[in-house]
């Protein structure tokens, strides 16, 4: 294949990814036409089938392209050298320090990977980015990327079929899945008898701003700062994941 034909092909590919991304988000999945994609991207929609298999493809496509909630460790989540080489944690501990920067660590409530290194009095420098981020440091982190994505690109296809009952089965499974990227370190936070429970009803919370503030019926939610909500909404789901009372 030659280079012209192989970049036209990848436009073309990124235009139907971006244009189902707008629909899916905007109609839902049963509500995007294969049609309405192509005609959205300005692409053939037979492409489609080629480029994607059909498309539930599409979707799982759209779905593996969209980030929702990266998990990178967050700038704040950064823990100092502990005074002693770093062991397991006593179930249901998780270090918080009284500022929710994981200071409690210094006390050895952390959790951290790797050996480290020796640096005398028997004190163990642990490399940062070996370093397992608080509770809380993680669930800020989160707010302040669904809040930056929000701003930049708008909310996802995912977030919004959390909340669509039209989606059907291989979409939503589809959905669960992807969405397993956030649930899972939010189950690691908690220490609810349910963490399961606990994780969805935070996610649900967090997305659910999200959309509504995209449809814009509650007024004041849609027309506040994010500077104004971001901790608002951080208290909210420390508190759904029982770390207020630890913060």
């Amino acid at each position: 294949m030659n280079t012209t034909r192989r970049r036209d092909a990848a436009r073309s590919r990124q235009a139907l990814l971006a244009a189902a991304a707008d629909l899916f988000a905007e109609r839902g999945y049963a509500g995007t036409a294969i049609r309405s994609v192509g005609d959205r991207a300005g692409v053939d929609p037979a492409l489609i089938a080629r480029y994607f298999g059909g498309k539930e493809g599409l979707y799982r496509a759209v779905l593996a392209a969209d980030p929702l909630i990266e998990q990178a460790a967050p700038s704040d989540g950064a823990l100092p050298a502990t005074p002693h080489p770093p062991e397991p944690p006593a179930s249901g501990t998780h270090g918080i320090g009284t500022d929710g920067t994981g200071a409690g660590w210094a006390a050895g409530t952390g959790t951290a990977t790797g050996t480290g290194t020796a640096t005398g009095a028997g004190t163990t420098a642990v490399p940062s980015e070996e370093v397992t981020a608080s509770p809380l440091a993680t669930v800020r982190g989160m707010v302040d990327r669904a809040f930056d994505k929000w701003t930049s690109t708008g909310v996802s296809a995912a977030a919004q079929n959390v909340f669509r009952r039209e989606v059907d089965g291989a979409a939503r499974q589809a959905t669960r899945e992807r969405l397993d990227t956030v649930l899972g370190p939010l189950r690691e936070t908690t220490d609810s008898p349910d963490p399961q429970l606990a994780a969805e009803l935070a996610v649900a919370l967090l997305f659910g701003v999200g959309v509504a503030r995209d449809a814009g019926t509650l007024t004041r939610l849609s027309a506040v700062s994010a500077d104004e909500l971001r901790e608002a909404v951080t208290a909210a789901l420390a508190a759904v994941l029982g770390l207020a009372d630890r913060q």
